[in-house]
C-alpha cells in the first residue's frame, strides 16, 4: 500500500521533510492548515508549491486536506533535538536514515540560469552581524545576480545591503528553476533557502544563531556568523559547480573527474543553442547523470547495448564483446530522469533519423562503434555543436584516434585520454 504523508508547514520544514518522505519510498502527500506554524500552509500557498511538488517522481499525488492523515510530518516538532538539521529530526522520528549530504532530493524539469548568484533575505532569522558579509558579497556579485522572493523582502535588502535586480517568479517551481540554475545561492534561514540546500547549489547561509537548524556538512554549503565570513570570488565558484556537477555520478563511472568535469562543462557552455544531448557508451549511467544534471530540461538519447560491447574492436589490443555491461532498467532507475530517451540496441541501427544534437558524449571504445558513432552524430551537430570523446589516444582503445582522424576532425585535449571536437571552425 502507498503510504500517505500530511504536512502543515512552514515551506521550509516542508521541503526538508521531504528528503525522508523520498528515503522511505515516496507516497501521497497531503497539505492542511495548522495553528502552530508561524506561516501555515493555506490554499494559495499549496497551490504556489503544487507545481514542484508534482515535478518530482517519488511523489504519487499532492492535495489539499482539512487535517493530517497518514504518515504526519510535523510530528518532529515534539522531538525537536537542536544539534540536528530539520531534514534528520524528521527522519529521525520517522525512522530513516539521515538523507546522503551530497545528494539532492529535488528535481526540476529544467534550469533557467538567470544569474550566477540568486540572493534572497526574508523578514525571519536574521543575524545582523552577517551584515557586514553580506554586504561584501553583494559588492563582489550584484552585477551577475538577482533577488528572488517577495518585492517586500527585494526593497528591505536594497536598504540594508544593495540594489540589485529583482527576479520575480509565479510559483516554487519558477522560483527552484531559478535557484538550480545559480552558481551560487546566498540566503537566510527560509524555505527558499531549503529549496538551494535539496537541490545541491552550492549555497552560503546566513546563521541565525538563535535557531541553527539548518547545517549540512556537505562540499558546497558554505556557513556564515559574522562579518569575517569567506566571501568566494566569482573565479571561485567555477570549481565548486564543476565539482557539484561530477559528484553526481557517484561512483559509476570509469571515468576520472577531470574528464567527467570536460563533460560537464561542455553542456554547458552549448546550453543555449538548440538540439538535443547524446551519450553512446552508457554503461552504468555515471556522465549521463552529470549531463542530465548540468540541462535536466533537455532531452539526452541514451545509446547502448546494455549488453556489453557488441563485437570484438576491430583493433589488436581494443576491448572484447561483452566488456561493460549494464542492464538498461538499472541505469533507468539511478538516473530518474524523465527527458532521458533509451536506444537500446547495436549502433547504428538504433540511430534516429530527424534529430539534432549541441553536445555529444562518445565512449564507444572500438574503431567501428566510433566511426559508426562520428559518422552519424556529426553531420548531425548544430553549429557551436560539442562532441566530447573517451579513450583519445589510450592504447587499450587504439581505433579512437584513428576514426577521428578518418572523420577529418581535429580535437582539443583537455585531459589526457580525451577528445573535445568543436562544430565551428575545427573541422579540417
Amino acid at each position: 500500500m502507498t503510504t500517505t504523508f500530511s504536512h502543515s508547514g512552514d515551506i521550509g520544514d516542508l521541503i526538508a521533510a521531504l528528503a525522508t518522505v523520498k528515503a522511505l519510498g515516496g507516497g501521497h502527500l497531503r497539505l492542511f492548515p495548522s495553528s502552530h506554524t508561524g506561516y501555515r500552509m493555506t490554499r494559495e500557498r499549496a497551490e504556489s508549491l503544487r507545481p514542484l511538488l508534482e515535478a518530482q517522481t517519488y511523489l504519487a499525488s499532492v492535495q489539499w486536506a482539512e487535517g493530517p492523515t497518514g504518515t504526519n510530518l510535523d510530528a518532529w516538532r515534539g522531538r525537536y533535538n537542536s544539534r540536528l538539521n530539520i531534514a534528520d529530526m524528521v527522519a529521525d522520528c520517522h525512522g530513516a536514515e539521515h538523507f546522503p549530504r551530497e545528494r539532492p532530493w529535488l528535481t526540476v524539469p529544467r534550469v533557467n540560469r538567470v544569474a550566477r548568484v540568486v540572493f534572497h533575505r526574508s523578514n525571519r532569522y536574521l543575524n545582523w552581524n552577517f551584515v557586514p558579509a553580506l554586504k561584501r558579497a553583494w559588492r563582489t556579485y550584484h552585477l551577475d545576480a538577482v533577488f528572488v522572493g517577495s518585492s517586500d523582502e527585494h526593497r528591505d535588502f536594497v536598504l540594508h545591503v544593495g540594489p540589485v535586480a529583482y527576479y520575480p517568479t509565479r510559483d516554487h517551481l519558477e522560483l527552484a528553476e531559478v535557484i538550480a540554475g545559480a552558481d551560487l545561492y546566498i540566503g537566510n534561514q527560509s524555505g527558499n533557502w531549503w529549496l538551494a540546500e535539496a537541490l545541491k547549489t552550492p549555497a552560503l547561509l546566513e546563521v541565525c544563531l538563535t535557531s541553527a537548524n539548518c547545517h549540512f556538512a556537505r562540499e558546497f554549503g558554505l556557513y556564515g556568523v559574522n562579518e569575517d565570513t569567506w566571501i568566494p570570488g566569482l573565479d571561485d565558484l567555477r570549481p565548486r559547480w564543476g565539482w557539484n556537477a561530477v559528484k553526481k555520478a557517484e561512483d559509476r563511472s570509469l571515468l576520472d573527474t577531470g574528464r567527467l568535469r570536460t563533460i560537464a562543462e561542455v553542456v554547458r557552455q552549448t546550453e543555449r543553442l538548440p538540439g538535443d544531448l547524446a551519450e553512446l557508451g552508457v554503461f552504468r549511467g555515471g556522465s549521463a547523470k552529470v549531463m542530465g544534471w548540468v540541462s535536466p530540461g533537455t532531452p539526452l538519447h541514451l545509446f547502448d547495448t546494455f549488453a556489453g560491447i557488441p563485437e570484438d574492436d576491430e583493433l589488436p589490443g581494443g576491448h572484447r564483446r561483452g566488456e561493460f555491461a549494464c542492464g538498461a532498467d538499472e541505469v533507468e532507475a539511478f538516473l530518474a530522469n524523465p527527458r532521458a530517451v533509451f536506444h537500446v540496441g547495436m549502433f547504428p541501427e538504433t540511430a534516429v533519423d530527424g534529430l539534432r544534437f549541441r553536445c555529444v558524449h562518445l565512449d564507444g571504445d572500438t574503431y567501428q562503434t566510433t566511426r559508426a558513432a562520428l559518422a552519424y552524430f556529426g553531420p548531425r551537430m548544430v553549429a557551436g555543436g560539442v562532441i566530447a570523446l573517451d579513450d583519445c589516444d589510450w592504447e587499450h582503445c587504439p581505433g579512437v584516434r584513428r576514426a577521428i582522424d578518418e572523420a577529418g576532425y581535429a580535437a582539443e585535449k583537455p585531459t589526457p585520454h580525451q577528445g573535445v571536437v568543436r562544430f565551428d571552425a575545427l573541422k579540417k
